[in-house]
């Protein structure tokens, strides 16, 4: 059960000035002189970062949007022991480590290490955990276990993306920019102005290139007659769209404020070229990819990978005319409440997430029908969290609680073909988490 940690210590009074986590200083890196006034809701209410006592590393617009960042893939290595990567031959499945923990099993029935938040709403799985925001307000880290406020998932920490609420004031940015291999991304930021209690923002991004590999016909015809013909001229491309829909309302004079949240993202690509570096030649008659072995198929005629190795980087390949592809549509609905009774915070998060996620990969880089796989997952969630925080005996009692429930569904059907399809198997899997 995703946040059964959760559900159980949020539903208790947590005293959160804990200085076990404060060893590692907090750190803004929107300002070079030192640290900056930053307002981070790691703790679950608005607080300065200096004043945060765990390990938390935030970055602010300024340093996001001078670097082009608008998704976790872009952020690299913004923070001691933290690590942002794309699974290996995948462009839209995370891996974050945080102080050496990490999950690097891509299925859908893989819990991350570390827990990943869009505005407070838990993105709860690797696939399809990376998409764009075109306008973000702040990225924050929580280094180290996060269980007592973020619940399962948190062994390795937190990393919350917090979009820019709308402002109610008429305002428009955008910014296109265009690179190497076609390279050209544009995105855009319009903020309306309020009509009554109401106020809407709008932000989008599209983002296109070509593949870094170019796709060529099998240079070995003679050797290797069987192999297929290419299906694509180029792989290791991109091509993303993503959009978001921020509605608030906040009535002149209430203590009550809802903000309305749907994102989508959509991603229809290419994924990475699986180069073929090495062979395992190990002399046994088994070994059927060693050409100098008895047990080397058909005299040698069928599946002559050796042909086809190379350990040097190449910007050249040839692969058959399997499909080929990397396909991810994500889309999710939040609400979230907030009522502020001045000594006490009363907050509702209300959210779905759908995730379509689909590739096919050609494992042996080569024209050979060696080794094909596919998966096709389909992923939603549904959960509800209500916090309560608030400070009591002259601000000397700072107090977090709360309960979450969580509700899921994610499955995978998994075609696989290797030798030419005299060896087929069905690997599927899922899970239902509540």
């Amino acid at each position: 059960m995703k946040h059964l940690l959760a559900a159980t210590a949020l539903s208790t009074l947590a005293l959160v000035a804990n200085p076990a986590f404060a060893q590692d200083s907090a750190q803004d890196d929107t300002n070079t002189s030192g640290i900056g006034d930053i307002v981070v809701t790691a703790q679950k209410r608005a607080e300065n970062i200096q004043e945060v006592p765990i390990a938390i590393s935030a970055v602010g617009s300024q340093f996001l949007e001078t670097r082009g960042i608008t998704s976790i893939d872009a952020l690299g290595s913004i923070a001691p022991n933290v690590k942002f990567e794309r699974a290996p031959s995948n462009k839209t499945i995370s891996q974050i480590a945080i102080r050496g923990s990490v999950t690097i099993n891509p299925a859908v029935t893989w819990e991350p290490a570390a827990g990943l938040y869009l505005n407070g709403v838990y993105i709860a799985k690797a696939q399809g955990s990376i998409f764009d925001v075109a306008d973000l307000e702040r990225v924050e880290i929580l280094r180290g276990p996060q269980g007592t406020l973020y619940g399962r998932n948190a062994l390795a920490g937190a990393v919350n993306l917090v979009p820019k609420l709308p402002t109610g004031e008429l305002g428009f940015k955008g910014e296109v920019s265009y690179g190497n291999y076609d390279s050209w991304k544009a995105k855009a930021a319009l903020d309306l102005p309020a009509f009554g209690p109401f106020s809407l923002k709008l932000s989008g991004q599209i983002q296109k290139r070509d593949g870094f590999i170019k796709i060529v016909s099998n240079p070995y015809p003679v050797q290797a007659p069987y192999a297929g013909p290419r299906s694509v001229d180029r792989t290791n491309d991109v091509d993303g769209k993503s959009g978001m829909i921020q509605l608030r309302f906040a009535p002149e004079g209430s203590a009550l404020t809802a903000d309305y949240m749907f994102d989508y993202s959509k991603f229809d690509q290419r994924p990475d070229y699986a180069q073929l570096v090495r062979i395992n030649k190990n002399g046994r008659p088994e070994d059927i990819f060693d050409p100098n072995s008895t047990g080397f198929p058909f005299g040698g005629a069928a599946f002559p990978l050796h042909l086809f190795v190379n350990p040097e980087r190449q910007s050249t390949g040839s692969i058959d005319g399997s499909p080929l592809y990397e396909r991810s549509r994500t889309y999710g609905h939040a609400l979230t409440l907030t009522l502020d009774l001045g000594a006490a915070t009363i907050k509702s998060i209300t959210a779905y997430r759908n995730l379509k996620w689909n590739d096919s990969l050609d494992l042996d880089g080569s024209p050979l029908p060696v080794a094909l796989t596919a998966r096709n997952t389909s992923f939603h969630s549904w959960s509800q969290e209500l916090q309560a925080t608030g400070e009591a005996l002259d601000d000397r009692l700072k107090y977090v609680a709360g309960v979450f429930y969580y509700k899921e569904k994610a499955e995978t059907l998994g075609p696989q073909s290797f030798f030419g399809g005299a060896m087929r198997f069905q690997s599927d899997y899922g899970s239902h988490t509540e």
